[in-house]
């Protein structure tokens, strides 16, 4: 983000699969090195239901951070419904629908991201505030995107759990070192923020003084849209 020209940081090609790595499903639902295994090894080797069923929770994860950072959120084809590959050539398997399909995730998660200006070119911010849970905010304020163009305001807060138990925590939008401008941050505060809704679970939060109060269930991730 520092050292790219804004139009190149915010095109970027946001992959988490692709025909050069395993796909995602099957590095998340197992803990092998792909790379360490002969192309014998990695014909032979089936994923069982349950790393399967864990593999699909993690990529719900991952795939709600690759639409909400910025860049271009590119779906490599098969992710949405669940399949599996390791190296080349088997993650070039013909299309198809695995145990654990997440279509209906990635559209809406799709949907989101065409009708909400801040996700396409909103400033960001990034937000640690527990070991397991990453926060990422987009927003636009002042009528003006990233680049000066005219587009909506909005303000869209993804927070992600990947622990295996529910998380408590507070998500501090106003924090001076997570990546708006003094600027942005003022006009973040002039919105007088007080609430949110998820968009993927219809879930509810509280926002008070720049503060959200976050209970995010195990292994889940939320997408408010705060007001």
């Amino acid at each position: 983000r520092i050292h790219y020209p804004l139009p190149m940081y915010y095109a970027l090609m946001n992959l988490l699969s692709s025909h050069d790595v395993e796909r995602a499903r099957t590095a998340l639902a197992t803990r092998l090195d792909a790379r360490s295994m002969t192309r014998e090894q990695q014909a032979r080797f089936i994923i069982s239901d349950s790393q399967d069923a864990r593999g699909a929770a993690m990529q719900k994860l991952a795939a709600a951070v690759q639409f909400t950072v910025p860049g271009v959120p590119s779906v490599y084809y098969g992710d949405e419904t669940g399949m599996n590959g390791m190296l080349d050539p088997f993650n070039r398997a013909p299309f198809t629908e695995g145990r654990h399909p997440l279509t209906d995730w990635y559209r809406a998660l799709g949907e989101a991201h065409v009708k909400y200006d801040a996700l396409k070119c909103g400033s960001a911010a990034f937000f640690a505030p527990h070991p397991d849970v990453l926060c990422i905010l987009r927003c636009v304020t002042g009528g003006r995107d990233c680049f000066g163009s005219e587009a909506s305001d909005g303000v869209l807060l993804c927070a992600v759990n990947r622990s295996n138990s529910a998380v408590e925590t507070v998500c501090d939008l106003w924090l001076d070192n997570a990546g708006l401008t003094s600027a942005e941050l003022r006009a973040l505060a002039d919105m007088n923020l007080t609430h949110g809704e998820c968009l993927l679970c219809g879930e509810s939060v509280e926002v008070e003084n720049g503060l959200v109060r976050l209970n995010i269930p195990a292994e889940s991730a939320r997408l408010y849209v705060l007001k």
